[in-house]
């Protein structure tokens, strides 16, 4: 276990631990300045995340979410269909869960090892839809293939600048 990884459970597990559990979306880790950790984010808030910060909330799933920055985004989007990130595919990104580079680290880090990274809008540049919307085809097809119909499209955020 990495010792990024190792404070990231100490600070979900304190938050838990200190944070009333009707609480709509946690912010577990962040270097974005209005955003700290152990915030409480109610679905009525706003939040932004400016160009180069990112913040890692929990949904009240109990399942967690990077979300990067430069975005500005209501909390009630960030929970709409609330993933588990369990399933095959990530709603939230377009792509198949096991090779989400946003949602999972490992695959971040394999991407970026591979040289396969949009610095940019930091994500795999495989899976970058705001540099080249037509991305989307492949993995939209992978659902399709899967499961015999295509997925619902992403937020619309995913494809702009």
């Amino acid at each position: 276990m990495t010792t990024g990884r190792i404070a990231r459970i100490a600070v979900i597990a304190s938050v838990m631990l200190a944070t009333p559990l009707h609480a709509d979306v946690l912010v577990i880790s962040s270097n974005a300045p209005d955003l700290k950790p152990g915030m409480q984010l109610a679905d009525s808030q706003q939040i932004e995340v400016p160009a180069g910060a990112s913040i890692r909330v929990m949904l009240p799933s109990g399942a967690t979410l990077q979300i990067k920055g430069a975005t500005t985004r209501q909390v009630k989007e960030i929970t709409k269909g609330d993933a588990k990130h369990d399933g095959w595919w990530c709603q939230e990104h377009g792509v198949p869960e096991h090779i989400c580079s946003l949602c999972s680290d490992e695959v971040a880090s394999k991407s970026k090892k591979e040289g396969d990274w949009c610095k940019l809008h930091d994500r795999a540049q495989s899976q970058c839809f705001k540099c080249d919307p037509s991305k989307y085809a492949k993995f939209e097809a992978m659902h399709v293939a899967k499961f015999g119909k295509a997925p619902e499209r992403p937020p619309e955020s995913e494809f702009k600048k």
